[in-house]
């Protein structure tokens, strides 16, 4: 089976830092209201291999506008305590 990482890192590289802030906000916001595993993953995966690379001024503002701030602050937590 293919490590999930590799598959983020994969997308990362065809990623400028502002599409893959973009990227997570919208689903973060999604994910406030439906909350579906394997999209949180994904974004906790995102967190883990790029997340000290982002735009977290950005990712804030956003994820405060959809109301997803303690998504994202849970999800990073967990990212940073996987490393």
């Amino acid at each position: 089976m293919t490590d999930p990482r590799d598959c983020v890192r994969a997308t990362i590289q065809a990623l400028n830092e502002r599409e893959i802030a973009h990227m997570l906000t919208g689903s973060l916001a999604s994910n406030s209201y439906g909350r579906r595993q394997k999209d949180i993953e994904d974004v906790r995966h995102v967190l883990l291999v790029s997340g000290d690379g982002l735009d977290w001024l950005y990712l804030r503002q956003w994820c405060d506008q959809h109301g997803s701030r303690e998504l994202r602050e849970s999800l990073w937590e967990k990212a940073r305590h996987d490393r």
